[in-house]
């Protein structure tokens, strides 16, 4: 149930150098969260909080060997200092730049 709330709505990335978009990643336990707007972040993670309390689960942001399990936020963001840090569970979040690259899953 989870995939499909963050699916529905219009909070997804579109990328820069086509037309095409992308919303929320998921393969069993971890999860990606793209954006285009910090509005947007926002609504995504305050979903992301509900789902975990209301399933009694909580993130998991640590590092897990050599790979690190992240929420990661995608998002085209120029104003970057206006904003409130994202939290989900009440942890921060870390950021992506756009232009950085992210690999999902492997190595």
């Amino acid at each position: 149930p989870l995939i499909q709330w963050l699916a529905s709505g219009h909070n997804k990335y579109k990328f820069t150098t086509s037309s095409q978009e992308t919303g929320p990643l998921a393969f069993a336990d971890d999860l990606v969260l793209a954006t285009g707007t910090e509005a947007q972040m926002l609504i995504q993670s305050n979903k992301v909080t509900a789902f975990l309390r209301w399933a009694g689960l909580e993130a998991n942001m640590d590092y897990v060997g050599k790979h690190k399990t992240v929420v990661t936020s995608m998002t085209h963001n120029r104003h970057r200092g206006l904003h409130p840090d994202i939290r989900i569970d009440g942890k921060l979040v870390p950021r992506l730049n756009p232009k950085d690259t992210y690999t999902y899953l492997g190595q």
